[in-house]
């Protein structure tokens, strides 16, 4: 055996199955490595994590080894290959422990083809499987609904469900 298969061995059996499922491979045209390795900067960030089927994209990021966060910025696209759903933001930051995304600024989101989200500063958790926001909201169907939703609201993707304190909705 050479070195590098002992060197995988002992370390698949040092980090267990469990660091695995967290794994987030990222791809830059500039890495730093910082404090011992729990701090990573990038620049035009390619980001995958493949057992969650996500891809994440922008312009610079910041992954946090120790709160299991990816921050990202400028031109942030994520992608939900298991859900169906399309994001677009200024800023966002992604907790793997939680798997939930929050987006700072102008956002739009994609959802199954179906439904077109124009917000911003919002939340979406995957587990859960809803958006919110407290700021003031327009959500598309394909069907040309238009939901102008005028403060805070949730929208429960799975059950297809729109919570709001104060809506006006066209119906075309």
């Amino acid at each position: 055996m050479n070195y590098k298969t002992i060197f995988f061995i002992i370390f698949i059996f040092l980090i267990g199955k469990n660091a695995f499922s967290e794994e987030i491979k990222i791809d830059s045209s500039k890495i730093d490595v910082l404090e011992e390795g729990n701090i990573i900067r990038a620049l035009n960030i390619k980001a995958n994590i493949p057992n969650k089927k996500i891809e994440i994209e922008g312009d610079s990021s910041i992954y946090d080894k120790k709160k299991n966060q990816l921050t990202i910025i400028k031109n942030v696209k994520f992608i939900d290959n298991l859900k169906n759903i399309y994001l677009e933001s200024e800023k966002a930051v992604y907790n793997q422990s939680t798997d939930i995304l929050q987006t700072f600024g102008k956002t739009f989101i994609r959802i199954e083809n179906k439904y077109y989200v124009y917000s911003s500063d919002l939340f979406f958790d995957r587990n859960l499987q809803k958006v919110s926001s407290k700021k003031e909201t327009i959500i598309k169907d394909q069907k040309q609904n238009v939901f102008n939703l005028l403060d805070s609201f949730i929208f429960d993707v799975k059950n297809e469900i729109i919570s709001a304190e104060k809506t006006s909705i066209i119906d075309i």
